[in-house]
């Protein structure tokens, strides 16, 4: 039976429980036992024999990242690990999009094949052996469902017909958390829902389930089976970081008395900067503004966007610093943009940061990355991305029509350059460090991501390093910026990488972006999902619930390492074009109740034109930090 999209949500009321950013994640052997298995960012497998004394590195044929410094000493995060509690020597992980097994201790891994219909794209949250069973494992995903395999991988299954009650539209599932099958019965299996979701119970293999209840309150963070000495096997629950046991599924639940594993250090990867990010954190927190295009930076059309935020208790606003076209915008002192012809000077910088310091005002420099004509366009197109078949620099044509239909011509209107390109980072964490010096208070690099638009399997990244992913190319420009920049560093994403854990997609991971920005902005604009996702949903309902649960799953999902601060649509598009005041004041609201009620702190209103007709009436209920608007 199909549950409605809604009964998700009434769970994920409850979500109030964060993993820490290198918080380890163990599997003991048994109960009693002296042997665990633990994994974390960064070092992959450890193994314990004598309850977490020492441990050894277990992580032959586990993937290196490919990331700046490039050192070669960091593991891909492992997400996930479970073991033959029949045969603890049977040991399965996955990484981001990558699935291993062991048969000996986690001594030597070997590399599982997970083809179709598991989608490259997919990022692998959840793995669970089935005890006995060596070649039949489930596989969860964080938007895509399960899958299981009865022949170690060479064939996967599908289990999306029987997650209809996980399905939240446009062709996305609620995340996978965590699964579990049991050795009594082969066919018994359990899964914890993402974000609140709850815990599903199937006993056919995953062909159906039924919600049972589960132990305690938040997110269940870690599921799964174990040994034990009086009974046959315990079913164990990790959730708001208490755990609990039972002897099934069903029950009694009691706080898990299994003895503590000795603490382990984990070290933080090369240049994370712990000291600094709570110092960071709070200049960040409960910033309330707009973003204002350049060319409204200076003058009476500047002193117009201060009035405002005055009259509406907002205090920030985001300013293009470099812009989509790929120019300089102030008076910039660098050698590289110039010789670009790169600098379009449309404010004083220095007279800009007086004037917003002057008024109170947190001076916010946006940063346009990746979509850059200039840069695109420079020396024949040497950081361009590349078009395999033609040769030449890559682009995504878009037909353009007479009124009667007629094509009129191709035009290109997003130009891209490689994200692998360490030129490239170094050119735009240079404009950072520029905006730091002369006084701006935060730095926002924008389309920190990959194309997603036109045939993008026909673009070749010419400075791709070997094993290099989408996702270690972004964080390596970010953790280049955070060696260079002392100020607060923040990016933007995409609203559904802010719902989910979609690295493998455009590159956007939050888990491993927010390890090095202290800010995270999803643009969770309503008119810009499909409308078949949450589509049960009265559209300003809807835009309210994307606000809420939006930017509560995003603080889950960075783990309480970077603020939350969403931009905000401030804007009309297509149908909604035809709204009265009335209409587009109440969208506007709904929006920023959702913020509200949220995990967010502050926001940002966006209009491309920097015509805010949105805002009708006093928005300070929103912004004085009271909870709610109407």
């Amino acid at each position: 039976m199909r549950r409605s999209a809604l009964f998700l949500f009434v769970a994920l009321s409850f979500c109030n429980s964060f993993r820490a950013v290198a918080s380890p994640l163990y599997r003991p052997v048994g109960p009693r036992g002296r042997g665990v298995y633990a994994v974390a960012p960064g070092i992959g497998v450890r193994y314990s024999d004598d309850g977490g004394v020492t441990w050894s590195d277990r992580n032959d044929g586990l993937p290196l990242k490919v990331v700046y410094p490039f050192d070669g000493r960091e593991l891909r995060d492992v997400n996930s690990l479970s073991l033959d509690h029949r045969d603890p020597r049977r040991v399965a992980v996955v990484t981001d999009s990558a699935l291993f097994i062991s048969d000996d201790f986690g001594r030597e891994w070997r590399r599982a094949p997970t083809d179709e219909p598991v989608k490259p794209v997919d990022v692998f949250t959840a793995v669970a052996i089935v005890p006995g069973r060596p070649d039949v494992l489930y596989l969860g995903t964080s938007f895509n469902g399960l899958f299981r395999t009865d022949d170690g991988g060479d064939v996967w299954l599908s289990l999306e017909e029987s997650l209809s009650f996980l399905y939240l539209g446009a062709g996305f599932y609620e995340e996978i958390r965590a699964v579990a099958a049991s050795a009594l019965n082969p066919r018994l299996v359990v899964l914890a829902a993402g974000f609140g979701g709850g815990m599903f119970l199937s006993d056919d293999e995953g062909e159906s389930w039924r919600p049972i209840d589960a132990p305690g309150k938040g997110s269940i963070e870690e599921l799964y089976f174990r040994s034990a000495a009086d009974v046959d096997e315990e079913l164990v629950v990790v959730r708001g970081g208490e755990a609990y046991a039972a002897p099934s599924p069903a029950g009694p639940w009691r706080i898990d008395e299994t003895p503590e594993v000795a603490p382990m250090t984990v070290e933080r990867p090369s240049g994370f900067d712990a000291a600094g990010r709570a110092e960071r954190k709070r200049a960040a927190e409960n910033r309330y503004g707009i973003y204002v295009n350049a060319a409204f930076a200076s003058g009476d059309r500047l002193e117009a966007h201060l009035d405002l935020l005055e009259t509406h208790g907002m205090n920030s606003m985001v300013v293009d610093m470099k812009d989509d076209a790929g120019y300089i915008t102030y008076d910039t002192d660098l050698d590289l943009p110039r010789k670009m012809d790169a600098v379009r000077e449309r404010f004083s910088l220095d007279a800009l940061v007086k004037r917003a310091h002057d008024a109170g005002v947190y001076l916010i420099g946006r940063i346009v990355v990746f979509q850059d004509p200039r840069l695109y366009r420079f020396r024949d197109g040497a950081y361009a991305v590349w078009d395999g078949a033609s040769e030449a620099p890559w682009g995504n044509l878009i037909p353009v029509r007479s009124a009667d239909g007629e094509l009129v011509r191709h035009e290109q209107r997003e130009f891209w350059v490689d994200p692998y390109a360490e030129d490239v980072w170094r050119y735009n964490v240079a404009v950072a460090e520029e905006l730091e010096r002369r006084g701006v208070d935060e730095i926002q690099f924008d389309y920190v991501r990959f194309p997603s638009d036109g045939d993008t399997s026909a673009i070749v990244y010419r400075f791709r390093r070997e094993g290099m992913t989408k996702s270690d190319a972004l964080e390596s420009l970010l953790r280049l910026a955070r060696e260079a920049v002392d100020i607060p560093i923040g990016v933007d994403v995409f609203g559904f990488n802010g719902w989910y854990r979609m690295g493998n997609w455009i590159g956007q991971s939050l888990p491993i972006l927010s390890r090095w920005v202290d800010v995270v902005s999803p643009m969770f604009y309503p008119s810009h999902y499909p409308r078949s996702f949450l589509e049960e949903l009265a559209y300003f309902y809807r835009a309210e619930v994307i606000y809420k649960f939006g930017a509560d799953r995003a603080a889950e999902l960075v783990g309480g390492a970077a603020v939350i601060r969403p931009y905000v649509q401030a804007f009309l598009i297509g149908a909604e074009r035809r709204y009265e005041e009335a209409e587009y004041d109440e969208y506007l609201r709904r929006q920023l109740d959702g913020v509200a009620e949220s995990k967010a702190s502050g926001f940002t209103l966006w209009n491309a034109s920097n015509v805010y007709y949105m805002i009708v009436s006093p928005l300070t209920s929103y912004t004085s930090g009271e909870e709610g608007g109407r």
